[in-house]
């Protein structure tokens, strides 16, 4: 058996992401999906994929955004 601190480590250096971040990143492009290709709103987009609040997924949709936007313009 693994311990759980191996997994941890075995999945941030496959993914380069905690599991906790890696759900988040996943949570977002289902956002993004939904955002371009649905009629629903924000609040029915962050319920749909699993925030708990709408500002939490504000919160996160920005940070994981502005990462990019930033990235690309450097």
């Amino acid at each position: 058996a693994m311990s759980r601190s191996k997994l941890y480590r075995l999945f941030k250096l496959h993914f380069n992401k905690s599991p906790a971040e890696y759900i988040q990143y996943l949570r977002v492009e289902e956002a993004k999906k939904f955002l371009l290709n649905t009629e629903m709103n924000i609040t029915q987009i962050a319920e749909e994929v699993g925030f708990v609040s709408i500002s939490s997924f504000n919160r996160t949709f920005r940070k994981y955004y502005i990462t990019i936007i930033s990235n690309e313009l450097s």
